[in-house]
């Protein structure tokens, strides 16, 4: 090397690209409003975030210090406070009342009647099953139903993700298969892993008219369909045993049923990514609470909650969730019920 010259630097390699990371949040759509003023105070470091569960007047005494209760009060003066419409006309005159301008038109100017268009007749068009099966549409843009929150807005959940996502669900085989139907019509296909068949195999054709989008499987069993985007796939575990650990894959969710919440299921339980419980009675309740570090009075909510309600429980939020099923969904699942 001549004097005067440098050493070559060589470029700086480029950074790693970051994982894809997982979020579970439960998304609901109903927000509060924005306060000016003073502010309220932040809520304890404890479960009192757990939305109100029963609507009722006993309820709405015990948590006054709940988010939605909170929100709900304060939405009352603000909607009042807001600015009524402009009557039908369209805004009034200036301030500084400058007079308008007058557009003159031309002389001989005149309104030119149109002839009526002929109505545009394209005729139809025909596909086939194949080309229709293209047009399937999924709702992972606006998350997977899960019912709607005491204010009635809808609480949906990021379900189906290129990082997997797992659920266990302490509850009966109707929370079981009012998930799958969900899932069904969300746009997934479902596997379920049971030793109790009856009565899966014909979901599939109530909730979508076809009868290969749910597949019955003995516990235990390999499958070698891969989950796409526009194709996700919601395993469903519901036998005795534990499922066998397997592979995490992309766009795949796995639900694990629980129909007793039992201290050797606890633990694969609460590792789940997302916790739904149905009614729970009192060992449960107690068991759940203190494995979440949850208050006595949500431990008594989670024992009072009604048929068709959901509690939900994420690694950042819990929500209770009224299902709200509609008249196909009950006509063909029963009443909703831990049973």
């Amino acid at each position: 090397m001549n004097e005067g010259q440098h050493a070559a630097v060589a470029p700086p390699s480029p950074a790693p690209e970051p994982a894809p990371s997982k979020q579970v949040p439960v998304i609901s759509a109903a927000k509060p409003p924005v306060i000016t003023g003073e502010r309220a105070a932040a809520p304890k470091p404890d479960d009192t975030a757990f939305a109100p569960a029963l609507g009722s007047a006993e309820w709405h005494q015990q948590a006054s210090g709940a988010v939605l209760t909170s929100a709900a009060a304060v939405s009352a003066p603000v909607a009042q406070a807001a600015a009524a419409p402009l009557p039908p006309g369209g805004p009034g005159p200036h301030e500084d009342d400058t007079p308008t301008e007058v557009v003159r038109k031309p002389r001989g100017w005149r309104p030119r009647k149109q002839r009526s268009v002929p109505r545009l007749d394209i005729g139809r068009h025909l596909a086939t099953e194949a080309d229709l099966e293209l047009l399937q549409l999924t709702g992972t843009s606006f998350g997977f139903p899960l019912g709607r929150n005491q204010a009635g807005f809808p609480v949906t959940l990021t379900l189906f993700q290129p990082v997997p996502v797992s659920i266990a669900l302490v509850g009966a085989s109707w929370a079981a298969r009012l998930l799958a139907y969900r899932a069904l019509r969300f746009g997934a296909k479902v596997h379920v892993f049971t030793d109790r068949p009856a009565g899966w195999a014909d979901l599939g054709r109530a909730a979508t008219d076809r009868e290969d989008r749910v597949a019955v499987l003995e516990p235990g069993a390999l499958t070698s369909v891969a989950a796409t985007a526009d194709a996700p796939i919601l395993s469903l575990y519901d036998a005795e045993s534990p499922p066998p650990p397997a592979k995490p894959a992309p766009w795949q969710a796995r639900a694990m049923v629980l129909h007793r919440f039992t201290p050797h299921r606890s633990e694969a339980a609460l590792s789940a990514d997302v916790l739904l419980l149905q009614r729970l009675a009192p060992d449960e309740a107690a068991a759940i609470a203190a494995a979440r570090r949850l208050t006595a009075q949500t431990a008594e909510q989670l024992r009072a909650m009604h048929d068709d309600m959901l509690a939900v429980l994420t690694k950042s939020e819990n929500h209770y969730v009224w299902v709200t099923p509609e008249e196909r969904e009950q006509d063909e699942l029963g009443a909703p019920g831990r049973y």
